[in-house]
């Protein structure tokens, strides 16, 4: 089940960190198909004060340490790509990225976005 959440209304993004939030949650969404065996998913939007953009996707699929996939080598297999190019794209349209999660306890991928003159 896939349930989305919007609060507050519009928000004024730069292009960058428009060009980067669809890929982030495509991205987030492929690693709960592939990875967290969830039941569900939620996706929510939030207006910030400051006019930024707070996006969340949560699981509650499988989990995982999420200080395997940072500390990973070149040749592991828990490099995790995906979450990295999802902090890359993020940071680099001077927003913040972050993830929660444990074994058997779901994932949540967040991701705030400042408002196209101000920060994050």
């Amino acid at each position: 089940m896939l349930i989305i959440y919007v609060w507050g209304g519009e928000w004024q993004l730069s292009k960058q960190c428009k060009r980067a939030l669809l890929p982030l949650v495509q991205e987030a969404l492929n690693n709960v198909r592939q990875h967290a065996a969830a039941t569900e998913v939620r996706i929510k939007l939030e207006r910030r004060s400051d006019g930024g953009l707070r996006l969340s996707v949560r699981d509650d699929g499988r989990g995982f340490e999420p200080a395997a996939v940072w500390q990973a080598s070149d040749n592991d297999p828990l490099r995790h790509f995906g979450l990295r190019s999802m902090r890359e794209r993020i940071e680099g349209c001077g927003g913040s990225f972050g993830m929660e999660a444990a074994p058997g306890h779901g994932t949540t991928i967040w991701a705030v976005l400042p408002s196209a003159g101000g920060a994050s």
